[in-house]
């Protein structure tokens, strides 16, 4: 057996990519995140266009109470995705003071236009809500 030659190793660098790989992570972990909850509140606005139709046809209060349960859920996401409440302490210490930051304004205009679209089916379940209470009253 005979050994021809044998030729030396290449020097291969070796870089760290430790950190480019984490903030690759952190970055597909926000981009997630974020079509996450776009989706979220698209299958809200969604639901809640559906049920506001349906509420318009039937005005039966099972109805109201499905159409205000979607709202009130849509609302606490806007409120947990756009908002962030910062609680400060003034110089007395029986003084605090809370600032609202906003964090996505287009996510609170969508907001505000949906409000807007939605102010007539908001207004007949209001007032579905109020007849369906004083006829509650008058059996008691």
């Amino acid at each position: 057996m005979e050994i021809r030659s044998i030729q030396p190793s290449r020097n291969i660098e070796v870089k760290d990519k430790t950190v480019s790989a984490r903030s690759d992570f952190s970055e597909s972990f926000m981009k997630s995140y974020k079509s996450a909850t776009k989706e979220e509140l698209e299958s809200y606005i969604k639901d809640i266009k559906k049920k506001g139709n349906k509420l318009i046809l039937s005005k039966s209060y099972i109805d109201v109470k499905n159409y205000k349960s979607t709202i009130k859920n849509y609302l606490k996401a806007v409120v947990d995705y756009t908002y962030i409440l910062n609680k400060n302490i003034g110089f007395w210490e029986n003084q605090y003071y809370s600032t609202v930051e906003t964090i996505n304004e287009q996510l609170e205009s969508l907001t505000n236009e949906l409000l807007s679209e939605e102010k007539e089916n908001l207004d007949i379940s209001s007032t579905i809500d109020t007849i369906q209470g004083l006829l509650i009253d008058i059996y008691k």
